[in-house]
């Protein structure tokens, strides 16, 4: 059987329905992220903003990964040391 949940919209209470019914609310705006679901059986209330299976579609992307470039040296190997970039921009300037 598959989970049933009830919805608290300003303190009214709708249900019990299905994960796909709840989808379809979302998709026409009558779930919002503030909303509570509670699952039938259930005394614990969540906002629905925590079910990433109805607001998957609106989480941030992910953040990229801190890359740490390092500029090759003559030979075409990456060094640690790239002191001499420091000394060729001092001259530069």
């Amino acid at each position: 059987m598959p989970d049933e949940w009830m919805v608290r919209v300003e303190g009214r209470e709708y249900g019990p329905v299905d994960l796909e019914t709840l989808r379809e609310w979302k998709n026409e705006g009558r779930l919002i992220r503030s909303n509570e679901l509670c699952r039938i059986g259930e005394d614990r209330w969540v906002l629905a903003a925590e079910f990433p299976e109805i607001f998957a579609d609106e989480l941030p992307p992910a953040a990229p990964p801190d890359l740490i470039v390092r500029s090759p040296n003559v030979a075409g190997n990456f060094s640690r040391d790239d002191s001499h970039l420091s000394r060729r921009l001092l001259a530069l300037s």
